[in-house]
């Protein structure tokens, strides 16, 4: 109960608690109703595409903000961070918009592996990077312990590069195992529609 009256203790738009608690309930509502009717193809595409446009309105919105920090001479703390939201909204913006020409093109084998896909992900490191190295709102500086915690976070992705550069891993078999339970759990498509057939024994 303490839980409930914690959560809608304040009901305005701001409240973060109360804005999950409606997305989330509203999203996956709508998404059931719709996946059950529709192939699990077509519903990671609408989804996507709900996607891109939700991401598309936040770079929209701080675009303004997001020019005034790197233009100004001593960027304030939340300059660091509204520019690395703008960038990491920007890498999700062209993420998204790849998968959906990469679906809506067939899934060609030779797009999935082109050039233009790891400088997308890069930014969105650029962004990581701004929002850990944000100056303190006290002393100005930027914290010892994110310094330590990027180093240690690219330190961990140069030995995980290094094991995959020479172990090659195949997990194929291992997630194909996990095909029964995150495939398509309506199985549209099986429950017959129309009229029955004649020639069925």
């Amino acid at each position: 109960m303490t839980v409930f009256v914690n959560i809608y203790a304040d009901n305005r738009p701001e409240n973060i608690k109360s804005i999950i608690l409606w997305a989330a309930a509203l999203l996956f509502l709508g998404y059931t109703v719709i996946n059950a009717f529709v192939p699990n193809g077509e519903m990671v595409v609408y989804v996507r595409i709900l996607d891109v446009a939700a991401t598309a309105v936040a770079l929209w919105i701080f675009a303004k903000d997001a020019w005034i920090g790197v233009l100004r001479p001593v960027p304030k703390p939340r300059d660091f961070l509204i520019v690395g939201i703008w960038l990491k909204f920007l890498s999700a913006e062209l993420l998204g918009i790849y998968a959906l020409v990469y679906r809506l093109a067939g899934t060609p084998a030779w797009f999935l592996n082109n050039e233009l896909l790891s400088p997308i992900i890069l930014i969105s490191v650029i962004a990581v990077v701004l929002h850990v190295c944000t100056p303190g709102t006290i002393d100005g500086v930027v914290p010892r312990r994110n310094q330590y915690a990027l180093a240690i976070g690219f330190g961990a992705a140069v030995l995980i590069t290094g094991f995959m550069i020479a172990s090659k891993p195949d997990l194929q078999p291992y997630l194909e195992r996990t095909r029964p339970y995150i495939g398509d759990w309506f199985r549209t498509g099986e429950i017959p529609s129309g009229p029955p057939d004649p020639h069925a024994s």
